[in-house]
Parts: structure tokens; sequence; C-alpha cells
């Protein structure tokens, strides 16, 4: 680059020549020279909308999202119809979250140039943004007519038409998309969101599986996969594909909500409460969390903090609870307790303390037991095993538990062989693994692999972790 930039200033000193030269410092990753090459530009001709333009890119890039908006109109103001302004015009209100902007900046685009199926594309996600659903299936129709090899068109097809249930086209558009691009999770896992709304829980982890095929890494899936064990009251391997989730995408809400349903439903309330204060933590208006939170405290016999809990959710619904409040004053916090859960419409049945009336219900929680002796849980998670320092094979844990696992690999292991089963997830920058034996070889003739049974020979605190709710 060093050569190359005297070579472009070997173009001139007009206004053309200034934006090539910042279109290479840019490049060279010098975006305040570059800036100030466009701006040298602009003092050349004030009306050269391509100095404008890149102006517009970089500050995008930087994040500088109103100087980008003020270069991009002050082009528009003598150009209405450059359409390069108009597109990153709508990237950058819609990156904004500004989209009715967005769109009249695409629709812009559209009326002078109708023929680029992207911007129809682009124009119909934004509509699924602002919730114009029938204008958006419109948009991915005109898009794929422009160009029906557009394989994610169909997939937000699909998402266009369940939203006004039309679930046949939906079928068909996500067939259409795996036809075109068969590695794409999403359009099974939109499938599989599909055959669970029939409540065909079976059909769904199937789809769910391809999905996890095609892409192991998306934590969408595993939580997807958690849920409807979740449904099926397979509580373990629910906490399991949630813990799955969460090492890929340590932020997810939805995930430490629902091991926080587990763990309470196991009564380990201490625990439970972690994971509803961690969703909070990130989003401190969760309604769910913060009821759930407040029966987890009750269940604990910390009724004064249970009620400032369901008191938080009062304000948030904008109700009262007169009752509630006088039971409160008069110091008869559980019958309080009682009073605000029915005025939040929460479910009646609650877990409380032994030592107070025997008025509690306890049927939605029964006895599990220790969760270390449920059964072995059905996995696909791929791995490599090391036999030596660089002896890998790639293998596939079809289930596994705290004490052992079961592998499929095409490598040959011999029984007894120790190894180490490396997975490509991490928690605190380190992968999750853990150490075994080969006590089983049993040869798959159809698929030319082996399953392997192993025995785990330490005690990974990591994997333990990860295996238990």
């Amino acid at each position: 680059m060093e050569e190359f930039v005297p070579r472009i200033k070997r173009l001139g000193k007009g206004a053309s020549a200034k934006v090539v030269l910042a279109t290479a410092l840019l490049e060279q990753g010098n975006a305040e020279q570059a800036i100030a090459e466009c701006r040298a530009a602009l003092r050349i001709n004030p009306q050269f909308p391509y100095a404008a333009l890149l102006l517009g890119v970089i500050y995008s890039d930087l994040g500088k999202h109103n100087e980008a908006l003020d270069e991009l109109e002050s082009i528009l103001r003598t150009n209405p119809d450059f359409v390069q302004a108009h597109r990153l015009a709508s990237d950058i209100y819609g990156e904004l979250g500004h989209y009715v902007k967005a769109i009249n900046e695409r629709l812009a685009v559209i009326q002078v140039d109708p023929k680029d199926g992207q911007d129809f594309f682009k124009l119909g996600e934004l509509y699924l943004e602002e919730e114009h659903f029938d204008d958006a299936v419109q948009a991915f129709l005109h898009a794929l007519k422009l160009d029906p090899q557009m394989g994610l068109a169909h997939y937000k097809l699909a998402h266009a038409f369940l939203k006004i249930n039309k679930e046949t086209e939906a079928i068909a558009a996500l067939q259409t998309a795996l036809r075109l691009s068969p590695g794409f999770a999403r359009s099974h896992l939109l499938l599989g969101d599909i055959i669970l709304g029939r409540n065909d829980f079976h059909g769904a982890i199937a789809e769910y599986r391809n999905a996890l095929e095609c892409n192991p890494k998306l934590p969408e899936i595993y939580y997807k996969l958690g849920e409807v064990h979740y449904l099926l009251e397979d509580y373990p391997l629910a906490a399991v594909e949630f813990r799955m989730a969460l090492m890929l995408k340590p932020q997810y809400i939805e995930v430490h909500h629902r091991l926080g349903n587990i763990l309470y439903r196991f009564q380990q309330y201490d625990l439970a409460i972690r994971q509803y204060e961690t969703v909070l933590s990130i989003n401190p208006g969760h309604i769910k969390a913060i009821a759930d939170l407040g029966d987890a405290l009750t269940a604990q016999g910390h009724y004064q903090e249970a009620l400032g809990k369901y008191n938080q959710l009062l304000q948030l619904e904008n109700k009262s609870c007169n009752k509630g409040q006088e039971f409160i004053e008069q110091g008869l916090f559980l019958q309080a307790i009682y009073e605000l859960r029915a005025a939040l419409a929460l479910d009646p049945e609650l877990i409380v303390s032994d030592a107070v009336s025997d008025k509690i219900a306890y049927g939605r929680h029964g006895d599990f037991g220790d969760l270390r002796e449920s059964p072995r849980y059905l996995l696909r998670i791929p791995v490599d095993i090391r036999k030596g320092p660089q002896n890998y094979l790639p293998a596939t844990v079809v289930n596994a538990s705290t004490g052992g696992l079961l592998l499929e690999s095409s490598g040959d292991l011999e029984l007894d062989a120790e190894l180490e089963i490396i997975t490509s997830l991490e928690e605190s920058n380190q992968k999750i693994s853990t150490r075994g034996k080969v006590v089983r070889v049993e040869p798959m003739r159809a698929e030319k692999k082996n399953r392997l049974g192993i025995k785990l020979l330490d005690k990974n605190e990591i994997w333990e972790r990860f295996m238990a709710p």
C-alpha cells in the first residue's frame, strides 16, 4: 500500500483522484486520513456526490450515524435520484430501528431502479420489523420474481406467511429454501417450529437435529431442543440442551429463565434465584422472571423480599391490590403474597416453606431425586478425540452422562485406549473436555464407523457442571 498510494497521487489533484486516494486509505485502515481526502475533494467540487457518499460510508462504519446521514442528505438535496445514497440511508435507519424511514429510503431506490431483487428483499425485511406482514410477503415475492434462486428470500417469505397464518404456503417456501440451500440450519429450525406448533414433539426434535447437523454452533437450536424436552417434562435432558445454548451465547435470556424454572421444579431455589437474577441483570423488566423470582423467594420463606417483586409487577402492569397492602401493613406477609399473586393472575399453586400453614399446594413440584442419577442424555455433539499429542480424530457424541459417553467415529481405536474428548464449546475461554477409556468397540459396517463406549476417568468440574441442570 505504501507504494500504491504515491501511484494514486499521480492521477492528479482533482476531486475524483482524492476519492480514489481516500478509498485506498480506508482499505488500509486509515479512516481519519480518508475523511481528510474526502473533505479535500468536496472543497474542490462541493457537488461531487461520491466524496460525500464515501464520507457516509466511513462515518457509518465508525458508528457515527448522524454524521453519515448528514452527508447523505447533502447528496440527496441536489441529486434526489442518487440510489447509492438512498440505499445507505436505508441501511443506517434500519440499523437504528427507524424502520419507517428505512422503508421510505428503500422505496425511493426501487422507484429509480426496480430491477434489483436485493432491494425488494431488504424492503421485505423492513416490513417484517414493522409487522406489516402482507407488505412483507409482496416484497419477498417480488424479490423472488427477479431472482428465484434467492434461498434466503424463500426463508424470510416463510416467516411472513406464518405471521398471516398461511402455514401451507410457509412450508412450501421452506421446502424451496431447503432445496436451494440444504445446509441452511435456520430453515430446518423454522420447519421444526411449525411441526412443534402441531404438537408433534418428536417430529420437531428430528427437524431440530437436522438443523444441528447443518450448524452445531447455532445456540437457538439447543434452546429449541431444550424447550421440547421441557414441554415433555424431561427436565434433565432439557437442562443439558440449555447448557449447550449458554456455552455458545452466555447472555441468552430465555435459556437462563428456563434453567431457573427447572431448578425451581427440583426445589434448588438458591440456584433458581441466580438464574432469574441473571435474566433481570440483562432485562430488568422481564415480567415472567420477576414473578418467578418472587415465587422462589417465597419458597425459601423470604416473604418480604418476595412481596417486593410482586409489588414491582403490579406497578409494571399498572394494577393494584388493596387487600394485599392491608395484609402487609398488618405483618401478615404470606396472606399478602396470596392476594398479590391473585391480583397478578399468577398460578395459584405455590411452594412455601414447611413452617407456615396447611394451605400449601405442592402440585407442580414432585420429588425428582438426585439429577446426577438420571439416565444418559441423547445428544449429537461434534467432538475431537485426542489419543496423543498430534493424533486427533473427529467423532460425534451420541449420548452422555457424568460417568460415560457413547461416541461414533470412523477412526480405529482399541479397547482400553485412553484418550481426551474435546468439544468445540468453551467456558471461561477453556474448552469443555474430559478424559476417558475405551471400554467397548462396536463396528457399524453400514456406515463404516465404530461406536465407542467410553468410561470417564476423572471428575472434570466443567464437564459435570455442563451435564447438570
